[in-house]
């Protein structure tokens, strides 16, 4: 068999013309999608940070909703890993009449294993003194975690629960709003 010079140069042409077309396409959607840009007014919008790191939600969603709302909003559910965080969470909570007392916190352990330690979603270790004394209530089937509110006392304590529960949750992170003077 042999090889005509002459189809391959044409095979080739053809190959080239068609790589010079996408190019061409792309760099005409390019240059459409730059105009679109600079039409949009950045001049009188500014973003601020909403001064707090988290926010609670009232809609009851399963732990994974949660979190994955959270992720959806460039943030997590609250890991309370220290004494500010815990603090802002207590005001938070101390100033929502209509809570349910129990909410959602990044908190999670394994379903594989006996005895897996609990930790937050980041990888941190959880402390295990906030733990409500009868914990685990579940220890098979219970691997997410959440916050219960004694709002006379002021104080919250750790339980573990069946992530499908639907519960309000929080979440941790830098928030920010967007504030425009245009008209």
């Amino acid at each position: 068999m042999l090889i005509d010079v002459s189809q391959i140069f044409l095979l080739y042409c053809s190959l080239f013309h068609t790589f010079l077309l996408t190019v061409l396409l792309f760099c005409t959607v390019l240059s459409l999608i730059c105009e679109i840009l600079e039409l949009i007014p950045t001049s009188g919008v500014t973003f601020k940070s909403t001064g707090s790191s988290l926010q609670l939600f009232d809609e009851t969603k399963s732990w994974i909703e949660a979190l994955q709302y959270c992720d959806q909003q460039s943030s997590s559910l609250v890991e309370i890993t220290n004494q500010t965080v815990l603090e802002e969470l207590k005001t938070i909570l101390a100033n929502k009449n209509e809570l349910q007392k129990e909410v959602w916190v990044g908190l999670e352990r394994s379903i594989f294993g006996t005895n897996v330690k609990w930790q937050w979603t980041s990888g941190a270790k959880a402390d295990q003194s906030k733990w409500i004394s009868s914990f685990p209530a579940n220890g098979f089937n219970n691997h997410c975690g959440k916050i219960v509110w004694n709002k006379q006392s002021r104080t919250i304590q750790l339980l573990d629960a069946n992530c499908h529960d639907k519960l309000p949750f929080i979440c941790q992170g830098e928030l920010l709003t967007v504030e425009s003077s245009l008209t």
